[in-house]
């Protein structure tokens, strides 16, 4: 716990957790950050089960390499921000 805010970390075998995550937001119940892969920013993002980051990225888009944040892109809006990026 870090300013009033506590991370429960919920571990979920890689192979569940696309379906998991669907589960969750689909029950109304989703996480409020997760860790994606691949093509799951679309997939979820896709679905409305993900929230546009749009306007908290701000001038983060200006301090990060060119064009990391289409990898999160999906339909004009910003789901997901990588946290690592290699060619």
């Amino acid at each position: 716990t870090q300013n009033n805010v506590t991370i429960d970390n919920i571990a979920i075998p890689f192979d569940q957790m696309l379906q998991e995550l669907t589960t969750m937001t689909n029950g109304g119940n989703p996480p409020s950050v997760m860790e994606l892969s691949g093509n799951w920013p679309y997939a979820l993002g896709g679905s409305g089960a993900l929230q546009p980051l749009n306007s908290y990225i701000g001038s983060w888009r200006n301090d990060a390499f060119t064009n990391s944040f289409e990898v999160g892109t999906y339909r004009g809006n910003v789901y997901a921000v990588p946290f690592s990026i290699s060619p």
